[in-house]
């Protein structure tokens, strides 16, 4: 569910200020992505959003989810976003989410 060596060495290349930087501005932006999935995610830009929450996911080790996203995307640029269930996607964020922010002290101590 989530890459915690990816967590890890990003606090560690970047610091512990500019981590908390970077954090912030995942959770509001990815925070903001999986809204728009959560109540009218629109089919001619689902592809585009896709892509956009998959990088933030992976830049945070959010693997599964980013998984989701990306098969998610794949059918949305092939034109077929009809076919794609956002549900997943979200819960499996919400999910990631909770345990990311429950885990992350504990992870980062050394």
């Amino acid at each position: 569910m989530i890459d915690w060596a990816r967590v890890s060495d990003l606090h560690d290349e970047i610091g512990r200020d500019l981590f908390s930087e970077v954090l912030e501005l995942f959770l509001e932006e990815t925070g903001r992505c999986v809204d728009l999935l959560r109540t009218a995610p629109d089919p001619d830009q689902l592809a585009m959003n896709l892509h956009s929450l998959r990088g933030g996911l992976v830049n945070l080790g959010f693997t599964e989810v980013s998984t989701l996203c990306e098969r998610g995307e794949v059918l949305a640029s092939m034109g077929q976003p009809d076919r794609v269930d956002t549900t997943p996607i979200v819960q499996a964020y919400d999910d990631a989410r909770r345990t990311f922010l429950a885990e992350l002290d504990h992870r980062l101590q050394r």
